[in-house]
């Protein structure tokens, strides 16, 4: 069986196009979506716990070669001496990696008769907030060679950062499912920052 990867399925054209792919063929779809505001599940009514569709759903994501908080946050700290930083928006940021490993397994791992379809969440153990991350980020980047000093970071609400769309307070995520269907345990945040800024250059 063939297998497609979709990102952000479960928003309008994204669950549009998973409705097309489960009626027209027999492929299998894993559906990479973070369902924050603009992916709902209520988008893939019916095919949620579809037996060919797979959903993971990853944190905040970080990676070396699209804009994201790991990248921002970097520049802004070899521009500025201070920053501000909100503190109360609780998650775990996910290395864009691991989805890719995740879907990877999925063909060996169909093979268990016991392993269901449906959501699988997926992020790095911990729950740190924006502010909180920032800290492991700087230490990676000066491991690295990527950052002379660190700066001082303040801690703020969001209402100090307030944004067009508000970020959900809490973004913490249960991994057990994903541990016991395909046996991937939770990496540490801080070694996968080392591991994902070890080879970058800026």
């Amino acid at each position: 069986m063939k297998t497609i990867l979709v990102t952000g399925g479960a928003g309008f054209i994204g669950s549009t196009l998973i409705r097309q792919l489960i009626a027209e063929s027999d492929w299998r779809v894993v559906n990479i979506d973070k369902l924050t505001y603009a992916g709902n599940l209520e988008s893939l009514a019916g095919l949620a716990d579809h037996a060919r569709h797979l959903i993971f759903c990853p944190n905040w994501a970080f990676d070396l070669h699209v804009a994201n908080f790991m990248k921002t946050i970097l520049k802004l700290a070899r521009e500025r001496g201070e920053l501000r930083v909100a503190g109360v928006q609780i998650g775990t940021p996910t290395w864009a990696r691991h989805p890719a490993e995740a879907t990877a397994l999925i063909p060996a791992r169909r093979e268990v008769p016991d392993l269901p379809d449906g959501l699988y969440d997926l992020a790095p153990a911990g729950e740190p907030s924006w502010h909180g991350s920032a800290e492991p980020i700087f230490l990676a980047a000066q491991r690295a060679g990527l950052l002379e000093k660190t700066p001082v970071v303040h801690r703020i609400t969001s209402a100090g950062y307030p944004l067009p769309t508000p970020r959900p307070a809490k973004s913490r995520l249960d991994c057990s499912r994903l541990r016991r269907g395909f046996g991937l345990a939770r990496p540490a945040l801080r070694s996968d920052l080392n591991d994902c800024l070890a080879n970058a250059r800026y």
